[in-house]
């Protein structure tokens, strides 16, 4: 294989592993939406987010882990909520 040969493997490489990210990051924005749809119609909470991690899993985001699953759709419901305030700190 010639430097030409390889350049053009490694520049495929590249390509293909763009493309990966990218669809992993529109998966991961109409799994943030579908969140957001559940929250607002109070099927789900951080308290109670069984709904949307098996909505997330299921249809949207399948090929990550449980965890990566969990931890993906927690930090999504946490970014819905209000903050909660606590007076005198």
């Amino acid at each position: 294989m010639g430097s030409n040969d390889k350049a053009i493997v490694d520049a495929q490489s590249l390509l293909k592993g763009f493309m990966i990210d990218e669809k992993q990051a529109r998966l991961e924005a109409r799994a943030r939406i579908d969140i957001k749809n559940l929250y607002d119609r109070g099927q789900v909470s951080s308290k109670d987010y069984a709904a949307a991690f098996q909505h997330v899993k299921f249809v949207w985001l399948g090929d990550l882990t449980d965890a990566q699953i969990d931890e993906f759709v927690r930090k999504e419901i946490g970014k819905l909520e209000a903050p909660v305030i606590i007076p005198g700190e």
